[in-house]
């Protein structure tokens, strides 16, 4: 797609260099210097807040790793870029156990991040952040991780099975999302919500996603939530991905489906689809003053006289949206009933035919948006 809006080129042009600040990340990452909890808390046991004090200490110094293994106390904790950036990154944040508390990430740059939970429930906010992977695992003791996501960058995102409880993803980008497959147990449990401006990749991109079958997993368990909400908009990223694969028809209709609905998961595009035919095709036919009275005047009565005004350009715009309402509600003439204007030759005959297809296509596609989205039987 080519992008139509400054906005979304500088948008383009972040995801492409952060795509290229992950392929250079090293995989497995080497340290020059580390701090770990455990061995930061020996002595000091007579602070009121030894964390507050570990979090001053990695923000206002530079360390290749953290790692955070020792349970923490109540409250709200907030580590910000820790003095990294693009050129300077985190090599890894590595957290192994669970926190009884709200733990904050902003605005940092972090090639690996590893959440192990064993013990309690692990709660985050990362905000602004760049991550090039977040591997997510817990013990089989049920422990779960809950977040929220917002304006932040990751290369990918590894789910493993019983990880999730809340999870919600507002705007920023995500190149891959490993997720077990259908048949294995499930990462979700909770409330999980993807926001409609989320990016997430539609086509193949080296060393990220390579095809449709990721978005096809998490589909399938976000259904088993009945979250079908969130699950359509992996199915519309699936069915966009599957363009690159498929025949040159099918990606014809692919695209129709795609453009005039969202795959099933739109409600309102098929309205605005269906008004603005009915006004453009109104508009063409006025243009081309493409109708002509289809009985004697005597037949029009109340409203219908309109049709016939002496006033010739108000009669003209009349009958225009007259027969477009016509070819709305009797899509190609399928019902045998009585019309009061019709297209005057073959060029009105044709647009008319083409709206009528379109409108009636959309229309099918509301209704199957709507017993989809309310789950009507």
């Amino acid at each position: 797609m080519i992008p139509l809006f400054p906005n979304q080129i500088l948008e383009n042009r972040a995801k492409e260099e952060f795509l290229d600040w992950c392929k250079q990340i090293p995989s497995p990452p080497y340290y020059d210097s580390q701090i770990v909890l455990s061995e930061f808390l020996k002595g000091k046991t007579t602070s009121n807040d030894p964390f507050s004090e570990f979090v001053l200490e990695v923000s206002n110094n530079y360390y290749d790793q953290i790692t955070l293994n020792v349970k923490i106390g109540r409250g709200e904790y907030v580590l910000s870029e820790c003095q990294t950036s693009k050129s300077r990154p985190m090599k890894q944040l590595a957290i192994s156990c669970g926190i009884n508390t709200k733990l904050k990430l902003e605005n940092m740059y972090i090639e690996h991040m590893h959440i192990n939970l064993t013990d309690l429930h692990l709660v985050m906010e990362i905000t602004g952040c760049k991550i090039g992977e977040i591997n997510i695992l817990t013990s089989n003791d049920g422990r779960k991780f809950s977040s929220k996501i917002s304006n932040t960058f990751i290369g990918k995102l590894v789910l493993n099975p019983d990880v999730i409880n809340n999870f919600k993803i507002h705007s920023g980008f995500v190149g891959n999302m490993e997720c077990p497959p259908p048949g294995s147990n499930n990462p979700f449990s909770g409330s999980i919500k993807f926001s409609n401006n989320t990016d997430f990749p539609t086509k193949p991109i080296d060393g990220f996603i390579q095809g449709a079958q990721p978005y096809k997993n998490i589909q399938h368990h976000l259904r088993a939530l009945d979250n079908n909400l969130a699950a359509d908009i992996f199915h519309s990223l699936e069915m966009r991905m599957e363009r690159h694969y498929d025949s040159r028809w099918s990606n014809v209709f692919n695209w129709f489906y795609g453009a005039i609905s969202n795959y099933g998961a739109s409600i309102g595009r098929p309205i605005l689809w269906l008004v603005g035919l009915f006004l453009l095709t109104s508009v063409a036919i006025y243009g081309i003053d493409g109708t002509e009275k289809a009985a004697s005047d005597d037949q029009y009565h109340g409203w219908q006289r309109k049709l016939i005004d002496p006033d010739k350009n108000d009669a003209r715009m009349a009958k225009a949206f007259y027969l477009t309402a016509s070819y709305t509600v009797n899509p190609l003439g399928v019902f045998k009933t009585k019309n009061l204007v019709v297209p005057k030759d073959y060029l009105a005959l044709a647009i008319s035919t083409v709206y009528s297809v379109f409108s009636s296509a959309s229309f099918t596609l509301l209704i199957l948006a709507i017993r989809r989205r309310f789950k009507l039987k």
